[in-house]
């Protein structure tokens, strides 16, 4: 994808984003609260702004395209990655076949070049004994060069690069899961009872409103995830806002 392209998917990803959450702002603001526990002392919180039946309605649609939305993603996002795994696996083998039939296929020939060379008619005892001795040298050379050539050969690091990119996919994948987890099962208990939020002391809502937006955490791990796991990333990411 060229560099225009991926600035142009990033802006669009941040406008649908923005798309999606601008109706919190009409459904969602800053109320006058009375507590008749302390008299008549009122006070001001960010809660849901009274409407008409019709507007309390559209407020329950739009958390649960919401609630639908998030777990699409989570399911897709999960998917994808389980897909591009399995894809990098196939892969690895590939690159394995494709390093073992040469090697085969060198021994098969140095066979028969040795095969040949005994086979052929040999006049005087010393050339036999040189030719010999030429075959020995040249058997143990090549016997000392296969290790080297072994370890020089990329299938560790094709094993140890598809560990890394299956273990990131789960991390992200696991993460995700986490971080979503609490937002939906609020969604569902704010939606059965409108008064949840209403009933809770001022250490139980703000832990309840930390799991609730737990969900952040997921777009906030996501780009460090693959920063740690993918050095290309990280050189796109320079690339991309023009960081030298």
């Amino acid at each position: 994808m060229d560099l225009f392209w991926k600035r142009v998917s990033v802006g669009i990803c941040v406008l649908a984003s923005a798309l999606l959450y601008i109706p919190i702002l009409f459904y969602y603001g800053v109320i006058e609260i009375h507590n008749p526990k302390l008299g008549n002392i009122t006070g001001y919180q960010c809660y849901k702004l009274p409407g008409t039946p019709d507007q309390l309605k559209g407020l329950k649609v739009f958390q649960g395209v919401g609630f639908f939305i998030t777990i699409c993603n989570v399911v897709v996002i999960s998917a994808l990655y389980i897909i591009i795994t399995v894809s990098i696996v196939k892969q690895v083998r590939k690159m394995k076949s494709i390093h073992v039939k040469p090697a085969e296929s060198s021994g098969m020939s140095s066979d028969a070049t040795a095969m040949s060379d005994v086979s052929k008619p040999q006049k005087f005892t010393s050339v036999a004994t040189e030719s010999s001795e030429v075959l020995e040298t040249s058997v143990n050379s090549v016997s000392q060069l296969e290790p080297r050539k072994q370890k020089k050969t990329p299938k560790s690091d094709a094993k140890r690069n598809a560990f890394r990119v299956s273990f990131m996919f789960m991390t992200i994948s696991f993460v995700g899961f986490l971080a979503y987890l609490p937002s939906w099962s609020f969604i569902v208990i704010e939606t059965n009872n409108p008064t949840f939020w209403k009933k809770l002391s001022t250490t139980a809502l703000h832990v309840c409103l930390t799991l609730r937006r737990m969900y952040m955490l997921n777009h906030f791990a996501n780009p460090f995830i693959y920063g740690v796991f993918d050095v290309a990333f990280r050189q796109e990411i320079r690339k991309l806002f023009c960081v030298k």
